[in-house]
C-alpha cells in the first residue's frame, strides 16, 4: 500500500500524463507561466538583445541588464477597421500586427538617472563649453529624475545660434552620454508631416513616420530625436512640423496616432527632443513655446582652443590615428583654426589628416580659412 502511494505521487509529479491531470495553479510558483506572459518575456529578451547589438555597432555602452522596460502601446491590440477590399492594405495590416506580436509592447528606458549618468553628463562641460546653458538644463533634469527614481525622459530643447557652432554635433554627444538611440530628421528635406506622423492609410505606398518606427521598430521608449534645421521646413506644400503640436505636448503625446496606423495609439511622451535652428523668428510661436529655447554662442578663445583640441582628439580616435600623429595640435595650428566656426575647424582638421595620410607626413598642415582669391585675366586676346 505504501509503495503504491509513493509510486502514484511520483507518477503525478514526473510523468506527462500526471502533469496534464494537475490543473495549473497561479499561486503555485512551480506552475508553468501563462502563455501571454511567456510571449511577453520572450519579446522583452528579443528587444534587449537587439538593443545590445545595435549599441555595440555604434560604439555605445551596452544597456544594463536591469534597465527597466515600459509599454509603448496597450494590449490586446484592437481590431482594425479596414473599409476596403484592397488586398495590399490588408496584407500591410497583417504584417504590422505580426511585428507587434513579435516585438511585444515593452521597450527599454535608457538614461536611468543616477551618479553614473550625472558623471557622464558633466563631461559635456569639458567637451562642449559653449553649450553650458543646455548642459545645465539636462543636468538639472537628471537630478529631478533621480529624485523620482526614473529615467531621463521628455526633454524638449531648441538650440538656436549662428550656423556652424556645432548644434548637431552637441546633440550627438548628448545622445551618447544618455546611452539612447538617436534619430536625426532633416527638416529642410521634409515634404510633409509624413516624416514624423506617417502618410494617410489610403495611399498605396503608405508607411509609418519616424516616431512610430522609433518606438515600434526601435528598442527604447525614450530615444533622442533631433529635428535638424527646424526653421528650414518647407511651407509650400503641407506642414512638416504639424505633428509637433501634439508630439511636444505631454498630455496629448501619450496617445499619439500615426496616420498610417490609425487603429493603434502609441505613447510618445517619453521621447527626448532636440531641435536646431539658426533663427526662430520664422517659427510658429506655438511650436517655440513647447521648447526650452537656448541660445548657443561661440565659446571664448581659450574655451575654443580646448574645443579644437577635443575635436582633433575625437578625429584621431575615430580613425585609429592616435599612435600615428601627435596627441595635441601645436599653437600655430590652433591659431589657424580660431577665425572660423566649429564646422570650419572640423572640416579643415579632416582635410589636414587626409592630406597627411596621402603624403606620409607626421605633422598636420592646416589650410587657411580664407584662401586668397585666384587672379584671373578677363578679356580678349
Amino acid at each position: 500500500m505504501s509503495m503504491n502511494l509513493r509510486t502514484s505521487v511520483k507518477h503525478r509529479r514526473g510523468s506527462p500524463a500526471g502533469s496534464q491531470a494537475t490543473p495549473a495553479n497561479p499561486s503555485n510558483p512551480e506552475a508553468p507561466p501563462a502563455l501571454p506572459a511567456l510571449r511577453e518575456h520572450i519579446a522583452d529578451l528579443r528587444v534587449r538583445a537587439e538593443a545590445a547589438h545595435r549599441q555595440t555597432e555604434i560604439g555605445l555602452p551596452l544597456p544594463a541588464t536591469d534597465d527597466p522596460m515600459v509599454p509603448v502601446f496597450q494590449t490586446p491590440v484592437p481590431a482594425g477597421d479596414i473599409l476596403t477590399s484592397d488586398r495590399d492594405v490588408q496584407k500591410r495590416e497583417e504584417k504590422i500586427r505580426s511585428v507587434l506580436c513579435e516585438r511585444g509592447p515593452r521597450r527599454l528606458l535608457g538614461a536611468v538617472a543616477g551618479p553614473e549618468l550625472a558623471e557622464a553628463l558633466n563631461d559635456l562641460y569639458r567637451t562642449h563649453p559653449n553649450f553650458v546653458e543646455a548642459i545645465d538644463l539636462v543636468v538639472g533634469e537628471e537630478r529631478l529624475a533621480r529624485q523620482r527614481g526614473t529615467a531621463l525622459c521628455g526633454l524638449r530643447i531648441l538650440l538656436t545660434s549662428a550656423p556652424g557652432i556645432g548644434k548637431t554635433e552637441f546633440s550627438q554627444a548628448l545622445a551618447a552620454k544618455l546611452g539612447v538611440p538617436m534619430i536625426v530628421i532633416s527638416m529642410s528635406a521634409a515634404q510633409s508631416s509624413s516624416s514624423l506622423a506617417g502618410s494617410e492609410v489610403f495611399w498605396g505606398n503608405s508607411r509609418p513616420g519616424q516616431v512610430w518606427e522609433s518606438l515600434i521598430q526601435g528598442t527604447h521608449a525614450n530615444p533622442l530625436i533631433v529635428l535638424d534645421e527646424l526653421e528650414k521646413a518647407p511651407s509650400n506644400w503641407g506642414d512638416p512640423a504639424a505633428a509637433l503640436y501634439q508630439l511636444l505636448e505631454p498630455r496629448t503625446s501619450v496617445q499619439f496616432t500615426d496616420k498610417s496606423v490609425p487603429w493603434l495609439a502609441v505613447d510618445a511622451s517619453r521621447i527626448n527632443w532636440v531641435a536646431t535652428s539658426n533663427e526662430i523668428t520664422s517659427l510658429h510661436e506655438a511650436i517655440v513655446s513647447r521648447f526650452v529655447v537656448i541660445n548657443a554662442g561661440a565659446p571664448p578663445e581659450e574655451q575654443l582652443r580646448g574645443l579644437i583640441q577635443s575635436l582633433y582628439g575625437m578625429l584621431l580616435a575615430e580613425y585609429g590615428l592616435i599612435e600615428q600623429f601627435p596627441t595635441h595640435l601645436d599653437r600655430q595650428s590652433e591659431n589657424a583654426l580660431l577665425g572660423g566656426s566649429i564646422r570650419d575647424a572640423k572640416r579643415l582638421l579632416r582635410s589636414a589628416l587626409g592630406l597627411a595620410l596621402r603624403t606620409g607626413a607626421r605633422e598636420l598642415v592646416i589650410a587657411s580659412l580664407n584662401p586668397p582669391a585666384t587672379q584671373r585675366r578677363i578679356g580678349f586676346v
